[in-house]
């Protein structure tokens, strides 16, 4: 969640800068689109679906940990059946609230962002949130998809400001600067990421990968699907690679399918010509 937040916060300031930069029409800018923040939930409601996803990660960390077991001894263990995760928008944005205050999650953001949103909207996943100096509703239109290769694609379908979309053109421009001071750390991030003889990896292959992956993204690229998934290990918790098999968003309700990796399947590995 850390890289995503991240993430979201360059894009929705950057975005705002340009949208001003260009003279943009003020109504345009500041008004609200119509999926943002639409309902009010009972708090008691919103509690009920936090439990939910905490109960789903929990479930997918026990799912991580049997395929890291299966791993250790293939000829004893069974390789566990694929992992389907399925999220609604609701579930997610009531998780996300519960540490939307806390003084941690807000210093990293530093303080620039409120009213983060996730919704689920016509095979998209749109990301958004206000910018508070700005008074402004920012938002990056995604369109997630495994092609026929088994690839996974995340493409950036349109960025708004308000109601007011930003040419293609200059995101392009923004986001291809993007890609390279994101890429231009990855080589000391790779640096001390380890990838453990038992299959497992430290944060540091985690925040690597997913540079990678970022940085293919911005480019319109497609990237191995492979994520990492935190499991109990002993007395600490690690990061089990897994492949994305599927990804599906329907009635508002994201629904993604995982896999172990095959034996003697390497990171990056699907993704080669």
């Amino acid at each position: 969640m850390k890289w995503i937040r991240r993430l979201l916060l360059c894009v929705l300031i950057a975005v705002l800068l340009l949208l001003i930069a260009g003279g943009v029409g003020y109504r345009m800018l500041h008004g609200r689109p119509d999926w943002y923040m639409q309902e009010t939930i009972d708090p008691v409601l919103r509690e009920q679906m936090a439990k939910r996803v905490e109960d789903k990660l929990t479930d997918a960390s026990n799912w991580t940990q049997s395929a890291w077991l299966a791993r250790q001894h293939p000829a004893a263990s069974t390789k566990p059946a694929p992992l389907e995760v399925s999220l609604t928008d609701q579930e997610i944005n009531a998780f996300l609230s519960k540490w939307e205050n806390v003084p941690s999650v807000d210093e990293r953001v530093g303080g620039a962002l409120s009213d983060p949103q996730i919704s689920f909207n016509d095979g998209q996943i749109i990301l958004a949130a206000t910018v508070r100096e700005m008074h402004a509703v920012v938002s990056v239109h995604l369109a997630p998809r495994i092609d026929e290769k088994g690839l996974l694609h995340a493409d950036i379908i349109r960025v708004m400001g308000g109601r007011l979309p930003l040419p293609q053109g200059v995101w392009n421009v923004y986001a291809s600067k993007l890609a390279a001071k994101v890429a231009a750390q990855i080589p000391q991030t790779q640096q001390k990421a380890k990838l453990y003889p038992d299959g497992s990896a430290n944060d540091q292959m985690v925040s690597a990968v997913l540079a990678k992956m970022l940085v293919q993204f911005l480019h319109g690229e497609s990237a191995d699907p492979v994520v990492f998934l935190k499991f109990p290990a002993r007395d600490e918790f690690r990061n089990l690679p897994v492949k994305i098999t599927s990804v599906k968003i329907a009635d508002k309700t994201l629904t993604m399918t995982f896999e172990p990796l095959g034996a003697g399947e390497k990171i990056g590995e699907s993704s080669k010509p």
